[in-house]
C-alpha cells in the first residue's frame, strides 16, 4: 500500500461529493474494422492493463489520508476485459453509450474497466474506460499503444518487447516531496502571491432554470469550427506579437469571462502536462497537473492585454510542478470543491487525438463519447484540426441553455478576431462559426459520435438570431 499524489486527492473528494456522476470517467473507443482476433486482442488488453500500478489499485483513505491498495483482479471484474457480443452496431454503440455514463465505484472495484464489444468477425468496438483519478490523456494513449503492440505480437506468435512499465508510487513520493524542495518552496511562495485575495467562485453566468435540477453536475457537448481565415489570423498574428497561438486563444477566453460576469479580475483553470522528468513520459497514471491562471485588468488595450497574458501564462508554466492540491493548501479545501472554487471554468488547447489510432493490421478509428457528466460548469477545449481550430464545449445544462452556449461561443470568435486583427491581417469572415452536422464530427473524428440521449449537435434555426443579439 503506498500513499496517493496530492492532486489524487482532488479527484477522490469529487468522487465522494458526487459519488453518481460519469464526469471523472475517461472513456476512449477504437472501432475496429478487419479480421479483428477477439481472444488475441482481450489477451493483448488484459496484459497491458495488468502491467500498470495505477490501474491495478484501489484507493483506501486510513484517517483522512489516502492510499492505494495493489488488488488481484477477478475474472469477469474491473481490470480485466470484459466481452460483449451484440446484434447490430446501434446495440454496439448502445453499450459503449451505457459504459461512458456507468460511474466508477472505486471503493469496491478497481479504476480501469475494459470492454471488447463485437457485432461480427470483422467488426468490433474496444472500450478504455479509466477514472480520472488513475489516468491522464497522455497515459491513455500509452495504454492504447501497448495494447496495439501487444496485440501484434500475439497474433503472430511473437513476443512484444515492452519496456518495464514504471510504477506509480515513484511518482507519487516525488510529488508529496516536492513542496519541500527549495524549487517547490519558490512555486509555493510563487502562487501564494498569485491567488492571495483573489476572487472566487467566478464563472459564467447561468441562464438556466431547470424544473428539476440533477443531484450531480451533468454534461453535454456542443462543437463548432473556427473559419479557416480566422485560424490563418490567429497563427499568423502569433507570431507578429512573438508568442505562442494560445495566448491569443486564452486572452480571447478570459475577456469572454470577464464579460459574461462583469468581472475584471478573475481565475481560469488549465490544465499542464507536467511530465518534465525523462522517465516519466512513459508513465501509466495520473500526472496532469491544473494551473490557476488570474488575469487582472481585462479591460485593458488589445495589445497590452495580449502582453499581460503572455506574461502570466509565462510565469505560471516557470512554476507549474507545484501540484495544485498544494497551490490551495493555504485557502481551504472548500476553494476547491465548495460553493465558491478558485475557478468554475476550464480552458484547454489540445493536440489532435488523431495518434490514438495505433493498430497498423486493422482498420481503427477514434469514436468519440460522451459520458453525460461535467466537472466544471464550463470547459473549452480548442483542437487544432487540419489547420482549424475546432471549439468542444462541455457545459451544464442546469446552469446554461444550448442557445446561450452558442451565443457564447459566436462571441468569443469575435473577441479573437478583433484581438488578432491588432497584430496580423485578418480576413472579416460575417458568417461567424462553422457549426457542423453530426455526419460531420463524424468525418471530424474519423469514426462514430456518441452523445447523451436527447443531445443536439448544431443550432436550430430559431438560435440565429439570439446569437446575432449577443455579439459585442
Amino acid at each position: 500500500m503506498y500513499e496517493a499524489s496530492p492532486n489524487q486527492i482532488r479527484h477522490w473528494r469529487h468522487y465522494r461529493r458526487f459519488p453518481e456522476s460519469p464526469a471523472l470517467n475517461m472513456t476512449v473507443a477504437l472501432l475496429l474494422e478487419g479480421a479483428v482476433e477477439r481472444a488475441a486482442l482481450q489477451r493483448a488488453a488484459t496484459a497491458a492493463l495488468s502491467r500498470h500500478e495505477a490501474l491495478t489499485a484501489r484507493p483506501v483513505e486510513v484517517q483522512g489520508c489516502l492510499y492505494w491498495r495493489p488488488v488481484q483482479p477477478e475474472p469477469g471484474t474491473s481490470g480485466t476485459v470484459m466481452h460483449v457480443e451484440c446484434a447490430d452496431r446501434e446495440e454496439a454503440l448502445a453499450a459503449l453509450r451505457d459504459e461512458a455514463g456507468r460511474p466508477f465505484q472505486l471503493e469496491s472495484e478497481l479504476p480501469a474497466r475494459l470492454k471488447l464489444v463485437t457485432v461480427n468477425r470483422q467488426r468490433a468496438i474496444l472500450i478504455v474506460n479509466i477514472h480520472h483519478i488513475a489516468c491522464d490523456g497522455w497515459s491513455v494513449d500509452l495504454l492504447v499503444k501497448e495494447i496495439a503492440t501487444l496485440y501484434a505480437g500475439y497474433r503472430t506468435d511473437v513476443d512484444a518487447a515492452l519496456p518495464p512499465a514504471l510504477g506509480y508510487e515513484d511518482f507519487s513520493r516525488y510529488q508529496r516531496d516536492y513542496p519541500h524542495s527549495a524549487a517547490g518552496a519558490a512555486d509555493a511562495r510563487y502562487w501564494a502571491d498569485v491567488l492571495r485575495d483573489a476572487p472566487t467562485g467566478i464563472g459564467f453566468a447561468p441562464d438556466a432554470k431547470p424544473d428539476t435540477p440533477s443531484s450531480w453536475p451533468r454534461g453535454k457537448m456542443t462543437w463548432a469550427f473556427m473559419p479557416a481565415s480566422l485560424s490563418d489570423g490567429l497563427r499568423a498574428a502569433a507570431k507578429s506579437a512573438g508568442v505562442t497561438p494560445f495566448v491569443f486563444l486564452m486572452a480571447g477566453f478570459a475577456r469572454l469571462l470577464a464579460r459574461s460576469s462583469g468581472a475584471t479580475d478573475l481565475v481560469v483553470g488549465v490544465p499542464y502536462l507536467n511530465r518534465l522528468r525523462l522517465a516519466d513520459a512513459s508513465l501509466v497514471g495520473f500526472a496532469v497537473n491544473t494551473l490557476p491562471l488570474r488575469f487582472r485588468d481585462t479591460d485593458l488595450g488589445n495589445t497590452e492585454f495580449i502582453r499581460a497574458v503572455a506574461a502570466t501564462t509565462r510565469s505560471a508554466f516557470t512554476h507549474q510542478r507545484l501540484p495544485y492540491y498544494q497551490m490551495l493548501s493555504e485557502l481551504g479545501p472548500e476553494f476547491e470543491s465548495g460553493a465558491k472554487p478558485v475557478f468554475r471554468t476550464m480552458f484547454i488547447l489540445q493536440s489532435s487525438q488523431s495518434a490514438r489510432n495505433q493498430f497498423q493490421d486493422i482498420d481503427s478509428r477514434q469514436c468519440w463519447v460522451s459520458t453525460g457528466g461535467a466537472k466544471y460548469d464550463q470547459t473549452w477545449t480548442i483542437e487544432e484540426r487540419d489547420g482549424t481550430y475546432t471549439l468542444d464545449v462541455e457545459w451544464n445544462p442546469d446552469l446554461y441553455t444550448q442557445a446561450y452556449v452558442h451565443a457564447l461561443m459566436e462571441q468569443y470568435r469575435a473577441l479573437v478576431h478583433a484581438l488578432a486583427a491588432d497584430f496580423a491581417h485578418v480576413a472579416a469572415y460575417g458568417g461567424g462559426l462553422q457549426w457542423p452536422a453530426l455526419d460531420t464530427l463524424r468525418n471530424v473524428f474519423s469514426g462514430p459520435v456518441v452523445l447523451e440521449h436527447g443531445a443536439q449537435i448544431f443550432p436550430a434555426d430559431a438560435e440565429c438570431g439570439i446569437r446575432a443579439e449577443n455579439l459585442p
